[in-house]
């Protein structure tokens, strides 16, 4: 089975919204490179291994990478793997591009990727993805480059739920991403991002450098805060009459 080469975010994933919404509004007091958005709830954790809900799942798909990921044709794409070969959808063996690196600037080796598939497949830890990857099992590292599992059946989508099982280490408490983006602060009520300078792949020109989210429950308050110019995106729905309203009276960007 041969990869295919992409680099649009994972379908399904709202950040293209924020680009879509960025180009379309964009504040004054804003930096261009610079995208603030408003959600309604709060991201739940930090840790991929323990993610179910939309927006902490999103966030991972910036700050983590995987093997592989979905890309806009429902297809699997390389990401940190480049190739890989699947025998019977029973045994998968995956290379690993040239020079990875963690967003701490350390080596990110085939040991690195078995032992967050180890953690991913772990029925003990009792972490919801644990009964996705829980059939994967003989995890071998051939060379610092290269990996191969096995699954106890046949498993013909292992590829597309390999999106999910994100690439990371941990130093004491701190977990230690591959992804885009950097998290500087990550809480239930903000999260800060930045780009990863060791990302294998370089930003486009013009291409978001930061990302702030920011968590305001209440409609309104998004509305006005839109209105006023303090975040270029929204995530989240508003009411139809707020809307209809936001329509009738755009900021001064949108007019």
């Amino acid at each position: 089975m041969k990869n295919q080469e992409g680099t649009q975010f994972r379908a399904g994933t709202f950040f293209p919204l924020v680009l879509l919404l960025l180009a379309a509004c964009q504040s004054p007091e804003i930096p261009k490179d610079t995208a603030i958005l408003l959600v309604e709830n709060s991201p739940r954790t930090s840790d991929p291994l323990w993610a179910t809900d939309a927006i902490s799942q999103n966030l991972h798909n910036l700050t983590h990478a995987a093997l592989v990921a979905t890309g806009p044709d429902m297809k699997p794409r390389a990401e940190l793997a480049e190739s890989w070969e699947v025998k019977g959808y029973r045994k998968f063996r995956f290379r690993l591009r040239a020079g990875l690196k963690f967003e701490d600037g350390s080596s990110l080796t085939a040991n690195d990727v078995r032992n967050a598939i180890l953690a991913f497949s772990d029925k003990t830890s009792g972490a919801p993805h644990a009964e996705i990857f829980a059939h994967i099992q003989d995890v071998r590292v051939l060379n610092e480059r290269e990996i191969e599992f096995s699954t106890d059946s046949v498993h013909p989508y292992l590829l597309w739920d390999l999106g999910s099982l994100k690439i990371f280490k941990k130093q004491g408490e701190q977990l230690i991403g591959a992804g885009r983006f950097k998290a500087i602060e990550f809480n239930t009520q903000i999260a800060r991002l930045e780009r990863n300078p060791f990302f294998y792949e370089a930003p486009k020109p013009g291409a978001i450098q930061k990302i702030t989210v920011r968590v305001v429950r209440e409609d309104i308050t998004r509305y006005q805060m839109f209105r006023r110019g303090d975040a270029n995106a929204m995530f989240n729905g508003l009411a139809l009459t707020t809307t209809a309203s936001l329509k009738k009276n755009l900021p001064r960007d949108l007019a």
